[in-house]
């Protein structure tokens, strides 16, 4: 190339600048970590086709001290000329000007560059193709935005975040070198915009492949056009320089190659960065850093709010840029907002007090970090990102998701706290979202205030919405109201969430609440412990919830699901009570199995994996899934397990222990009569179990397929040891928590020294209105009942006062007349006492059978006498102040009913007693006579 103006230095040097990058801040790193190299002589210069540097003036000749120079036909108000400060000649526009280039480009492949020198981001265009008014491409240097114009219709080739990279920054000047690049190949056209190299850490931020039949026929060769498209009265504030049109992709030298930074807070940030010199901020490593690179922070503490800046590049998705703790957990921040940032890896910090917002980001990987006492733990924004292992402990709410396909897996969320508003362990927004293997716990009752604490939340009043969400193997238990409240009652347009292989234990409340959403599939979740209700779908009218309820468990969860055609959109569920006495009807549920134990193989340490002799086992219908919430391939077998857990096959004998007692629980109050059965142990087909071997845990034992035990207080652990007839052994476990008695076998004592308080120990519910009478006597304080203000009292249900295989009730009272007859025990169709004008009677009902007792002629006075009635499994006994006067022959355990309570004083459809009653005593065995008469 001849010797140049200065203009055509100018041009030398801005080719200089396209390879070589001379902006970057490589001082930041240590000769040691770049690689530098011959920045010009390492690449090939692609073959000049035209050029252009406005030195001569004349925009209709060409300029004859350049090689392959470039003519303009005009418009409009524009000259060339210089400006303050600034180097040599260049073409300056007013509004409404423009220049079109006279020679036409005719390759399929080509870099068009040029320096834009702008104020105040006046509105400008370059456009390549250039064809006539209604077909070319487009770029605007001060948005950083390409378009396409074919055929008079113009679209934005948009590509998301990086129009700000691209865009000139707002300068007066603000002068910045482009390059566009264009490659029609037959079958698309692929068009890249970059902006001062690598200055903002990529070479070509932007690429769009066109991909338009009628473009890619229509664009094979065009001209160059520099306009200004602002309609102001301005100077002349858009000017271009420097036009170079190379053949082929003219492209930057990369100053370096990837390497590691070091961060510690005994560091220097004007140190280079290397493991001995390390850098002192987080925030100057970050703005040090290409992509690829690793940013290690050493053990400390970095009060830094980390931010990323909207006009560079980070991190690429095959090139990311790694912000790591050295020591998990060992460097904590104030917080970060991956805004402006993509493909940033984050891995390993703690955060006090500050959270971790991905700011809309894509690509973002955010892993194993711990935030602790935050408003929102992490704000999961943005697109395509992972967030994943992270531990969420004392904030208000664990994690916010929205945007697009993000996946949100395996943190643990412990302890929500009440700060203001409400408090969630998650809410989502957005769509394609995939949360699993989640584990929330922890939150307590007392800490929550007026929050109401969902597993998972979203709603759209706010205009959001909720489409194709995939919760899946998540698990929640401890304190909270529903697994999910969902609603979609304002803009009804959320839809297809699917709740898979979840565990919702001991919900306050609901599993889950779906309100006004459409096509809620819930498919193999359990449900255990539910307050109120298992699954309900409500709506309001024109805007129903709809969905599937297939393969779940409903382990104690009331009424299971409603508000759907169960005949039709619910099937292949099991609905079980723990508590014998409480069944579901099957014509309820009419494609599901019904009131079958699930046996899972160790309910108390929240093993739900299911036993193989489980009724779960092969019995679901067939729904899109490939694992279960372990993460083992489903189905396994001839068709879908039954329930979150697939059972994966056993070869070896597999002990299960069944028990029962009248409290239905592994925790009762001493004495702790149970049940035993290991007829749901397991062998293998062609093996049978040959021993059951009990051990008690409290020094005791028993052989066989049935045993029966009691307890005393403390901790028990009961194993069950089966071997079958290859020898081959397994042992399973369940804990007992047997809670000590002052009064054993007595279930409850009202002596009413402090009126209707409990004294048995067992924290029975007494419930007494404010005008309840309370009188002292020979047997010291009594309560009166009358007819008025003082009629009766209740006692709340408990399973130690039905459902028993013995009873006792014994009680003094004094009538306030002779003829005196009333109720004075009532439990509805279980049981009840009356004390009659003469005597007493009752009736008792058992799982056989009900009878009636009573006794005559037995009282004809208004002194104060001791009643009992004792029932020992085949005989109800009536003793009257110590005396045995009635027996009468039934037998079978009495009927619970958990519906009501114990009315004493009255019959609740009848008279009130009228007089005192005073010690009154319910046990859970047949008292003797000799210990009935120490009770008077």
């Amino acid at each position: 190339m001849e010797a140049k103006s200065s203009g055509g230095r100018r041009i030398q040097r801005f080719i200089a600048f396209s390879l070589s990058l001379f902006f970057l801040m490589t001082g930041a790193v240590s000769a040691s970590h770049a690689t530098q190299k011959d920045q010009v002589g390492s690449h090939l210069i692609g073959e000049i086709l035209y050029r252009e540097d406005f030195e001569d003036g004349n925009l209709a000749i060409v300029d004859t001290r350049l090689a392959k120079g470039m003519t303009w036909s005009t418009h409009g108000d524009l000259v060339t000329g210089t400006g303050k400060g600034l180097e040599g000649k260049f073409l300056r526009m007013n509004a409404g000007a423009y220049a079109l280039s006279n020679e036409q480009i005719d390759q399929s492949e080509y870099t068009l560059s040029f320096t834009s020198i702008n104020w105040y981001n006046t509105a400008a265009r370059v456009m390549i193709e250039y064809r006539n008014g209604k077909n070319y491409y487009s770029f605007n240097p001060t948005t950083g935005q390409v378009y396409r114009m074919l055929d008079g219709v113009e679209e934005e080739l948009k590509v998301e975040g990086i129009s700000r990279v691209l865009s000139s920054p707002r300068q007066n000047p603000s002068i910045n070198h482009f390059k566009l690049y264009f490659n029609n190949d037959g079958k698309s056209i692929t068009i890249s915009a970059d902006r001062d190299g690598y200055e903002n850490r990529k070479d070509y931020e932007y690429t769009y492949i066109d991909r338009d039949t009628k473009a890619v026929k229509r664009f094979t060769g065009g001209r160059v056009k520099l306009a200004r498209i602002d309609e102001g009265k301005s100077r002349y504030w858009v000017n271009f320089d420097d036009i170079l049109v190379t053949k082929g992709r003219l492209s930057a030298a990369l100053p370096r190659d990837p390497v590691k930074l070091y961060v510690s807070d005994k560091g220097d940030d004007s140190h280079g960065g290397t493991e001995t010199e390390p850098l002192k901020t987080i925030s100057r490593a970050i703005e040090c850093s290409y992509p690829g690179d690793e940013i290690i922070v050493e053990d400390g503490v970095y009060d830094e709010q980390i931010k990323f800046l909207s006009n560079r590049i980070y991190s690429e998705a095959g090139n990311r840029l790694i912000l790591r703790a050295r020591n998990k957990h060992k460097a904590s921040i104030g917080s970060i907002n991956f805004k402006h940032s993509a493909f940033v890896v984050m891995d390993g910090f703690k955060l006090d007090g500050g959270s971790i917002d991905l700011g809309g980001s894509t690509g973002t990987q955010v892993t194993n970090n711990y935030i602790h006492d935050a408003g929102i733990g992490i704000k999961a924004a943005g697109n395509d990102c992972r967030v994943a292992g992270n531990y969420i402990y004392r904030c208000s709410f664990g994690i916010n998701v929205s945007g697009t396909n993000m996946l949100v897996e395996n943190n643990e969320i412990e302890r929500l706290i009440f700060r203001s508003g409400d408090a969630d362990y998650f809410r989502f927004f957005g769509q394609g979202h995939t949360i699993r293997g989640n584990y929330m716990h922890g939150t307590r009752r007392e800490e929550i205030g007026k929050a109401h604490v969902d597993g998972f939340q979203t709603f759209d009043n706010n205009g959001e919405y909720a489409r194709n969400i995939v919760i899946d193997g998540n698990f929640i238990e401890d304190f909270y109201h529903q697994g999910f409240m969902g609603s979609g009652s304002y803009y009804y347009h959320s839809y297809d969430i699917t709740f898979r292989n979840n565990v919702f234990k001991d919900a306050a409340s609901w599993g889950l609440c779906i309100s006004s959403l459409k096509d809620v599939k819930v498919f193999n979740n359990l449900f255990i412990n539910m307050s109120i209700h298992g699954v309900g779908f409500r709506g309001d009218e024109g805007k129903p919830a709809t969905g599937e309820v297939r393969n779940n468990i409903f382990y104690n969860a009331r009424n299971c699901y409603f508000g759907i055609d169960n005949s039709k959109y619910a099937s292949n569920n099991i609905v079980y009570m723990s508590d014998a006495y409480k069944k579901y009807q099957q014509e309820s549920f009419p494609n599901d199995i019904v009131n079958a134990d699930p046996l899972f193989i160790d309910f108390n340490n929240d093993d739900f994996s299911i036993h193989p002799n489980s009724p779960a086992i092969d019995k679901g219908i067939m729904v899109d899934m490939a694992h279960d919430f372990a993460r083992k391939p489903r189905p396994n077998g001839s068709g879908l397990d039954i329930g979150p857990f697939e059972f994966q096959g056993s070869a070896l004998p597999v002990a299960y222990i069944k028990y029962s007692n009248y409290v239905s629980s592994s925790s009762g109050h001493e004495p702790f009569r149970v049940a035993f059965d290991g007829s749901n142990s397991y062998a293998p087909q062609g093996r049978s179990i040959v021993s059951y071997e009990w051990d008690f845990g409290d020094g005791s034992t028993g052989l066989g397929l049935a045993v029966n035990h009691i307890f005393s207080s403390g901790k028990h652990t009961v194993k069950l040891t089966v071997t079958d007839t290859e020898g081959y052994k397994h042992t399973a476990s369940h804990e007992f928590d047997v809670i000590a008695s002052e009064f054993p076998n007595l279930n409850l004592y009202l002596p009413f020294t402090r009126d209707c308080q409990d004294a048995s120990g067992k924290n029975m519910t007494i419930e007494a209105g404010d005008a309840t009478l309370y009188r002292n006597s020979v047997h010291g304080r009594a309560i009166r009942f009358n007819n008025y203000g003082s009629r009766g009292i209740s006692v709340k249900h408990s399973s130690y006062l039905d459902g028993l295989d013995e009873i006792t009730f014994a009680f003094f009272a004094r009538k306030a007349a002779k003829d005196t007859a009333a109720t004075v025990v009532h439990k509805h169709t279980v049981y009840g006492i009356q004390i009659t004008a003469d005597g007493f009677a009752g009736s008792i009902s058992t799982t056989n059978e009900s009878k009636k007792f009573s006794a005559t002629k037995l009282v004809n006075d208004t002194a104060w006498h001791h009643y009992a009635v004792t029932y020992d499994g085949a005989n109800i006994t009536m003793y009257l102040d110590g005396n045995e006067c009635s027996r009468t022959e039934l037998s079978g355990r009495i009927k619970r009913d958990a519906s009501r309570a114990v009315v004493i004083g009255r019959n609740p459809w009848g008279k009130s007693f009228n007089g005192l009653m005073d010690e009154i005593r319910v046990y859970d065995r047949a008292l003797s006579k000799e210990e009935i008469q120490e009770l008077i």
